[in-house]
């Protein structure tokens, strides 16, 4: 499985395809648009123009006002340099609504010193008052002078302890800063070799303070819980982040090609083990964990991996907190049958994986799960359409697939949910054949940023199943049947 990028100076991606994957056999569009461009001029106090002062973009939401990764701002990086004139221009600039910073004047600052300067934002002021920049593709936005105000910052600084030990030399933990109310990134650093680490330049406010160091392959990472850190007036000192390790899943994916006299879908391309994606999902059970402090802004919170030729497999990196497993498959042909763990205590009966989280402690590393994949899956697509001529649909619409048959009412694996396109589209894959009961439900856009789906919840499950019974769109897939253009009226 593989990920694509295009890259062009000034252009960037027209969609929101950074983490799109990509199988062999399928086809790839990148489309790229103009870039957008914030050029402005700094000056100091005095109105005199700073040269060589570093300018910091940050891009807060994209263009439907949804908070994007942190970090995320351009192409080519998020600091850049005025000229002689004390003009920067930053270019290839993705759309979004942006803000405008310097952090700091002081040369020692940037090489590594202790240049205590409290950032300033467009036009002149705290981070808090910025002015937000609204970018759209194309767009060249001038005239966003910033004037230093010459605040005095204060320093954060302590040390961190705990699973601090990598196999991997000089690797030393990462510490992020970020603002209370917004989550958004103000600083980064790391600890050095005596394990202490320090922030200049921070203003006073609250903060969010944690220190995270990922692992490579083989080698499991650790973190602290977030520390809500009050500057006020004064310097932060002292402060001691301890690290525990990071919990694993190893298990295996085991695939079961169709038993004499069943079905046996006809394909091009039989899919392979190394197409296949894993992932976990954090329940995000524990509201002061880093998980859910980094939900929505973190991109290795959702990394799939692909397991072995043996189907093989470890997820790394985990929190103490409670997850779900989430395999991505290739092709039509397979379905998820089951996913369970060995049988604990006296019990011989394997616990269902799919049906109940996966809890995982400080350092734990559960093994033996298996996910097994059956031959014969079936595909529905089609659209939904207002049941009035004419009639319009709500703007946000999620399709539910939800089983038919008692005896499924906890089949987790049964249950689907997809967003509705503009047009009404919608498409499942990969679906066990059996009965099913279609459901449409208008959802608001807080819903929609939501990526647990309901079936997770068993009181949810029943009021699903009662819902789906009430609106009477049933309709049942055979093994390996394509169905396609199906109605669903609203």
């Amino acid at each position: 499985t593989y990920s694509i990028s295009a890259l062009a100076p000034g252009y960037v991606s027209a969609d929101d395809a950074s983490m799109r994957l990509y199988r062999p056999g399928e086809t790839a569009t990148l489309r790229l648009v103009k870039g957008g461009v914030i050029t402005g001029r700094i000056t100091d106090s005095t109105g005199e123009v700073l040269v060589g002062v570093q300018v910091k973009i940050q891009r807060l939401r994209d263009l439907n006002g949804k908070a994007v990764r942190n970090g995320e701002s351009s192409m080519w990086g998020d600091q850049y340099q005025t000229d002689d004139r004390g003009i920067y221009r930053v270019y290839g600039l993705l759309p979004g609504v942006y803000i405008v910073g310097i952090e700091s004047t002081s040369t020692e600052r940037w090489m590594g010193g202790g240049g205590n300067e409290a950032p300033t934002y467009y036009p002149s002021t705290t981070r808090d008052a910025a002015v937000e920049i609204t970018v759209r593709p194309g767009d060249e936005v001038t005239g966003i002078d910033v004037r230093f105000r010459g605040g005095q910052g204060h320093a954060i600084s302590g040390m961190v302890s705990g699973a601090t030990d990598s196999l991997q030399p000089y690797r030393s933990a990462g510490l992020g800063l970020l603002h209370a109310g917004t989550r958004q990134l103000v600083a980064a650093s790391s600890a050095d070799q005596t394990k202490v680490f320090v922030f200049f330049g921070i203003p006073d406010g609250e903060y969010e303070l944690f220190a995270r160091m990922s692992s490579g392959k083989e080698e499991n990472g650790s973190s602290s819980a977030p520390q809500r850190i009050s500057v006020k007036g004064a310097d932060v000192t002292g402060l001691n982040l301890r690290m525990t390790a990071h919990g694993s899943i190893s298990g295996r994916v085991i695939l079961e090609p169709a038993k004499s006299g069943e079905a046996k879908c006809e394909t091009k391309t039989p899919p392979v083990m190394e197409e296949i994606l894993v992932r976990s999902q954090s329940l995000l059970r524990n509201p002061r964990s880093l998980n859910a402090l980094l939900a929505e802004t973190d991109e290795a919170s959702d990394r799939p991996i692909a397991p072995n030729e043996k189907g093989e497999f470890t997820l790394l990196n985990l929190e103490p907190d409670a997850y779900r497993i989430e395999p991505d498959l290739p092709g039509e042909t397979w379905f998820v049958h089951s996913m369970t763990l060995p049988a604990s205590g006296t019990s011989k009966t394997k616990t269902d994986a799919a049906r109940s989280p996966l809890n995982v402690k400080v350092g734990e590393k559960l093994s033996g799960l298996e996910i097994m994949l059956a031959e014969g899956a079936a595909s529905l697509s089609g659209r939904i359409t207002a049941k009035k001529e004419g009639g319009n649909l709500p703007a946000n619409l999620r399709v539910h697939l939800i089983p038919a048959e008692a005896t499924a009412a906890d089949d987790v694996l049964r249950y689907r949910e997809e967003f509705a396109e503009k047009d009404g589209s919608f498409a499942f894959k990969h679906l066990a054949p059996g009965k099913y009961r279609l459901l449409a439900r208008s959802i608001t856009d807080t819903e929609k940023d939501n990526s647990r789906p309901a079936a997770f919840d068993a009181t949810e499950r029943l009021k699903l199943r009662k819902d789906a019974e009430a609106a009477n769109n049933e309709l049942e897939l055979k093994p390996c049947q394509r169905v396609k253009d199906h109605v669903l009226r609203w």
